[in-house]
């Protein structure tokens, strides 16, 4: 699992633009926004989920004068599943 925190900076006149294409990518949610365009964000998802390729393409939007990664948490599926399966047989 892999859990990114980000802060998006958009041009106050394409807030609205750049709110929507953030809603429409998967394993993204939407903590917060300014009037002035800051957006606190999380990208969330596995190691094949395209959690890179989502913070990269943060930097091509539209509207989007830049993306700062604020927060990176790591956690491999094997500790993961190990973590899961001590819960399920304690």
């Amino acid at each position: 699992m892999i859990i990114c925190g980000v802060l998006v900076q958009a041009h106050p006149d394409s807030l609205n633009q750049v709110l929507e294409q953030l809603a429409e990518r998967k394993g993204v949610e939407i903590h917060h926004t300014t009037d002035d365009g800051r957006i606190v964000i999380t990208v969330e998802g596995g190691l094949d989920d395209g959690v890179d390729e989502t913070l990269l393409e943060l930097h091509r939007m539209n509207g989007v004068l830049s993306a700062s990664l604020t927060y990176h948490y790591f956690e491999s599926d094997e500790i993961a599943g190990e973590q899961n399966h001590e819960t399920f047989t304690a």
